[in-house]
């Protein structure tokens, strides 16, 4: 079923270990965390935090996103409001949504 938190974040450490060392726009006090995944029907919602930004994250459940083109917006409704996620393709994970909620993260003191 879908991508698994486990997998998002692992790919994700990778990513701040390989392309994304040694940039200066790194927060050194974050790390690559998946935080307060919930289900949301047949899909998973939550924040994928890294040490350059913060994203609310939608996995697919078996029905995911894969005919969107990268980059689509994606109207989505939680409990808490509507967001409008963007389209991932990513070569490893496959296809997920993801809706910024911080761009810059180096002025957040800890994780």
């Amino acid at each position: 079923m879908g991508i698994s938190t486990v997998e998002l974040a692992d790919r994700y450490r990778h990513i701040w270990q390989t392309r994304m060392h040694g940039l200066n726009f790194l927060n050194p006090q974050l790390e690559v965390e998946c935080a307060g995944f919930r289900d949301d029907g047949e899909h998973r919602v939550g924040v994928l935090i890294t040490p350059w930004f913060m994203n609310l994250v939608l996995l697919p459940g078996d029905n995911g996103w894969e005919k969107a083109a990268a980059g689509d917006r994606v109207a989505w409704t939680l409990p808490e409001g509507s967001y409008e996620f963007r389209v991932n393709h990513d070569e490893v994970l496959g296809t997920f949504l993801s809706a910024v909620l911080f761009r810059g993260v180096t002025d957040i003191p800890d994780q």
